[in-house]
């Protein structure tokens, strides 16, 4: 039998095909093409801009080409439209809602195999995007507004999940953000790799937090085996398979710096002793097969 893919799931979701329709409907919506030339206009972020479609075309553009500056402003002039309301600013928001589709394709997909319906995540993510929007401090946050704007829509629509479906604790599986390298979404890639890194810092303050890794840990690397390791133990302690006692003496064997750890291998039999019975939760079966479908590990590229 053949594998249910993302894409067969988007496409029969009714939710999803009618932002696919409303999204060609505007294709075809001389009105808006009007109102979009009379921003280009007005707002020199967009010049030569004339169309919605246009209009997505160039952040798409701005992606591909790291302008994240120039990014920032243009996105900053829809969030401004949008909070001004009347038809510039339905306009705006049908606008910021497809730049953002494809992230929300993804979340949604992903929540959706954890046992919620693919149409109330996007519905929930929809709802809590036009939220963020409208209250974002564009004036306090003005840069890494594309960033802001989804983690703060994430949070949200978790918040708005957890509230209706009670389930805190499947949610807390998939509540760090994933690289997924199967993406062929063009608008989601080049946007996650600074997010990518703002997931290795939260992780790195978390560590921290737990005393895991010392105040001068230097930055966690993508696809360094130590940002591996440190996310394994995280997620041990957030399913409970790790106690914070029992993580500190793995992070202690570990996690310490390359010339420290020699000096252990070679003379501290005790340590080594302690570091192996600490470990042993992380080689149930149960806990890796848990860990390896939560997909977490493909967030930060770790080898499966």
């Amino acid at each position: 039998m053949a594998s249910t893919t993302h894409a067969d799931w988007t496409l029969g979701s009714p939710a999803f095909q009618r932002m696919q329709r409303d999204w060609a409907d505007l294709g075809d919506d001389l009105a808006a093409e009007d109102r979009v030339a009379a921003w280009a206009e007005l707002h020199p972020e967009l010049l030569g801009v004339s169309t919605p479609h246009g209009l997505a075309d160039l952040f798409l553009a701005l992606h591909r080409s790291e302008a994240w500056a120039q990014y920032d402003r243009a996105f900053g002039v829809l969030i401004r439209l949008v909070r001004g309301g009347g038809s510039d600013g339905e306009l705006a928001w049908r606008i910021a809602a497809h730049i953002l589709l494809p992230q929300m394709r993804k979340l949604a997909w992903r929540l959706k195999r954890n046992q919620f319906s693919y149409d109330e995540v996007l519905s929930t993510l929809l709802s809590s995007l036009f939220e963020v929007i409208g209250t974002y401090p564009l004036e306090r946050r003005p840069a890494k507004v594309f960033t802001n704007i989804w983690m703060d829509t994430k949070k949200l629509a978790f918040r708005h999940l957890d509230a209706e479906y009670e389930t805190q604790g499947e949610l807390q599986r998939v509540r760090m953000p994933l690289h997924e390298s199967e993406s062929d979404d063009p608008a989601v890639v080049a946007a996650e790799d600074s997010y990518i890194q703002k997931v290795l810092t939260d992780l790195l303050i978390r560590a921290t937090a737990l005393e895991l890794v010392g105040r001068d840990e230097p930055h966690l690397v993508h696809g360094d085996a130590r940002a591996d390791l440190v996310t394994l133990i995280v997620y041990a302690i957030d399913i409970g398979a790790l106690t914070p006692r029992e993580a500190k003496r793995v992070a202690e064997y570990y996690l310490r710096p390359a010339s420290e750890t020699g000096r252990f291998l070679a003379g501290d039999a005790r340590t080594r002793q302690r570091a192996s019975r600490a470990t042993r939760p992380l080689r149930d079966p149960e806990l890796i097969a848990r860990y390896l479908a939560s997909r977490d590990v493909n967030h930060l590229g770790l080898a499966v």
